[in-house]
C-alpha cells in the first residue's frame, strides 16, 4: 500500500543499510538521498539527517506539489547499499494555491 500524504505535510524518509550477508545494520561512510518531485526537479542530499542508531537514517521533507514522489538512498564504504522508493501527495480541497500546495 502506498502512503498518501497532502500538500504542506512533512514526510519522514527513512531507511535501514542492511549487511546481507549476515542481516545486520551497517555504518556506512556517506549515505545520500536523492529526490525527485513531481516536477522532475531531484534534490541530492548527502547531510542532515538524523542516525539514531547503527545503518538507521532518516530526512524530513516538506512536500508542497502534488503528484508521484520518488526517492533512492545510496550508502557507500565497506558495503554499498540502495533502495528506491515512492509516495504520493495527493490535492486536498482545502487547499487552492498553484498546484493544489498551501496558498
Amino acid at each position: 500500500m502506498m502512503n498518501v500524504y497532502t500538500p504542506g505535510q512533512t514526510v519522514v524518509i527513512a531507511n535501514t543499510f542492511i549487511n546481507t550477508a549476515t542481516g545486520a545494520p551497517i555504518a556506512p561512510s556517506s549515505v545520500e538521498l536523492r529526490v525527485l518531485d513531481p516536477s522532475m526537479n531531484e534534490t541530492d542530499t548527502t547531510s542532515g539527517f538524523t542516525n539514531p542508531s547503527t545503518g538507521v537514517y532518516s530526512l524530513n521533507v516538506v512536500v508542497r506539489l502534488t503528484g508521484m514522489w520518488y526517492y533512492r538512498w545510496v550508502a557507500t564504504g565497506t558495503f554499498y547499499s540502495a533502495s528506491e522508493g515512492s509516495f504520493l501527495v495527493a490535492k486536498s480541497p482545502f487547499l487552492v494555491g498553484p498546484l493544489g500546495s498551501p496558498p
